[in-house]
């Protein structure tokens, strides 16, 4: 596997400022997006329970659950200088996850299978190839 050089970091980052801008839009457009692929984990979420696609776009709850996630990944992003920092911080998420019977890393790996299709329709331009490689490489 390739190594995360400064120039990949630069192209994450470039590429999360745009989703910074939006950030509970596109918390909810990436959860829009994993349930649309992985909809058996909506049962897992009380609030969002039984809830189709098209509540979940106006939900309450799916605006504060996605600008959450996006908040933890802005300070991964944000530590890519120090990986071992940024992979505490995901660890931090992961563990809190634990009370609410997320503890199967699949779920988290499907998570992060819709970031690019989510990335290029977010961020546009900004989603070059290298950092495509670059999230990739972070995730």
């Amino acid at each position: 596997m390739a190594e995360l050089t400064g120039a990949h970091v630069k192209a994450v980052r470039d590429s999360w400022d745009v989703i910074c801008k939006d950030v509970r839009g596109n918390g909810v457009q990436l959860f829009l997006r994993y349930f649309g692929a992985f909809p058996e984990y909506l049962v897992l979420f009380k609030d969002l329970r039984g809830m189709s696609l098209e509540e979940l776009k106006t939900s309450k709850h799916m605006r504060i659950h996605g600008s959450r996630v996006l908040h933890a990944l802005t300070s991964m992003v944000d530590a890519l200088d120090e990986l071992d920092v940024a992979a505490g911080i995901m660890s931090k998420t992961i563990d809190t996850h634990f009370d609410f019977n997320v503890q199967n890393i699949k779920k988290y790996e499907d998570l992060f299978s819709v970031m690019p299709d989510f990335m290029k329709a977010q961020a546009g331009d900004k989603f070059t190839p290298l950092a495509q490689e670059g999230w990739t490489l972070v995730l």
